[in-house]
Parts: C-alpha cells; sequence; structure tokens
C-alpha cells in the first residue's frame, strides 16, 4: 500500500533527524550503514518530488534532494563536517518546502553583468 503524502513527509522528516544524529555511526542494533540510510531519504524525497504539485515552493525540495545527494557523498568520502553541513542544509530546504515558503532573489544581474543586492 502507498503511503499518503502527508505520511510520506514525516518519514522523510524523521529520516533528516536520524542521518544528523547518528551518521556516519549509526547504532549497532540498527545494522545499517551510509549507503543505505541515506538512499531510503533520497528514495523517499524523489517520490515526495514525483508526486507534489508543480509549485514554485517544489525548487525547496529539488534544492533538499540535491544537497542530500552532496551529503551522502561527503560521508561516503569521510568528511563528516562538510556531509553535516549539507545535511543540515538539506533539512532546512525540506522545512521551508513544507512551509510553503517562497524563494526570493539574493542579488538582481543588470545587463552589463554587474550585481546588486537584491
Amino acid at each position: 500500500m502507498k503511503r499518503s503524502l502527508r505520511a510520506l513527509t514525516t518519514a522523510a522528516a524523521d529520516h533528516f533527524s536520524y542521518l544528523i544524529v547518528y551518521a556516519p555511526d549509526f547504532p549497532r542494533e540498527d545494522k545499517t550503514d551510509v549507503g543505505r540510510e541515506y538512499g531510503r531519504l533520497l528514495e523517499m524525497l524523489r517520490e515526495i518530488e514525483g508526486r507534489a504539485a508543480d509549485t514554485p515552493k517544489k525548487q525547496w525540495l529539488r534544492l533538499a534532494i540535491v544537497e542530500t545527494e552532496q551529503a551522502r557523498d561527503a560521508h561516503r568520502a569521510r568528511d563528516a563536517t562538510t556531509a553535516n553541513d549539507l545535511l543540515h542544509s538539506a533539512e532546512e530546504h525540506f522545512k521551508a518546502y513544507l512551509s510553503g515558503k517562497r524563494g526570493s532573489p539574493g542579488f538582481i544581474a543588470g545587463p552589463d553583468g554587474t550585481i546588486e543586492p537584491a
């Protein structure tokens, strides 16, 4: 039976917490590893992406997926600091998706290539 979108987003939010707390040193009794747990989270995030309405807030979800992939790669490279930073960022972007927060530009580029704060 397919989980509801609400149940799936709750499970993904919980899984972010699980990874942040335990990765890469999961409790022995969980009998798991970084690859498996990131795989589970990414599978949930991609399913949410596939089922979610195509709205401006979906950009936050896409960003969360990319950062989760980068965090997984950093953990595989044994760079726990970078992985943790990326995972926290991915979780924040996932929360922004859930809240419906709309993105806003941080800068404006002019036709001559100059950049100004927005």
